[in-house]
């Protein structure tokens, strides 16, 4: 499926776009806020999307984009800090994904989305028993806490090595593993393209 916001949506009812392969016909429909958009349905991929491909797509939507575009709305309207982190811990304990699809761990796979939660809140009966959990564990609450008090993400009394974003394509993330490392915006590409198709098709944010 693919949406384009347009404000001249409501003058087609069946929008027409040709492409390097024919022409692909759609229609018009209407967004929460009322708003129209064409959407065109039943495209193929470029590529069968497959390994690691498979959800590459739906990553980048949504995650990436949204990602990249709270930083940029943050950063034009407050003075307070953004730190961005990139939570890669691959590990049973941390394996939401895996758990709600009922996949077997497998290291390589990656870290999927919310796997970060159960190093946050502990509920009843999801303890972690290995050294290397109860370590990234404490880094995280003790940098969450510090922060909310502060203002400033800080371990053992001093900053962890963590630089508050100031572009929203260019900026330096905390990558949280058994060690704490900064890096540059890993995913850096692919939100240059995303603010460019939010500032075409959306203009108004």
């Amino acid at each position: 499926m693919l949406c384009v916001g347009n404000r001249l949506c409501g003058r087609m009812s069946e929008p027409v776009v040709t492409v390097k392969q024919g022409k692909l016909r759609g229609k018009v429909d209407k967004d929460f806020d009322g708003s129209t958009y064409y959407t065109f349905l039943g495209i193929p991929f470029a590529k069968p999307p497959l390994e690691d491909l498979r959800f590459k797509l739906y990553s980048d939507a949504m995650f990436v984009a949204g990602i990249t575009e709270f930083i940029k709305l943050v950063l034009e309207s407050s003075k307070n800090p953004v730190f961005c982190y990139q939570f890669a811990v691959e590990r049973q304990f941390a394996d939401m994904l895996g758990k709600m699809v009922n996949l077997k761990f497998e290291l390589g796979r990656g870290t999927s989305y919310g796997s970060d939660i159960p190093y946050i809140l502990m509920g009843k009966g999801n303890v972690a028993h290995e050294p290397a959990d109860i370590k990234i564990m404490r880094n995280i609450v003790e940098m969450w806490t510090n922060f909310a008090r502060d203002g400033t993400p800080t371990l053992d009394g001093s900053p962890a090595n963590w630089e508050a974003a100031k572009d929203p394509q260019n900026f330096k993330c905390l990558k949280i593993d058994e060690e704490l490392t900064l890096i540059d915006n890993p995913f850096s590409q692919t939100s240059e393209l995303w603010g460019k198709l939010f500032e075409e098709y959306y203009p108004q944010l």
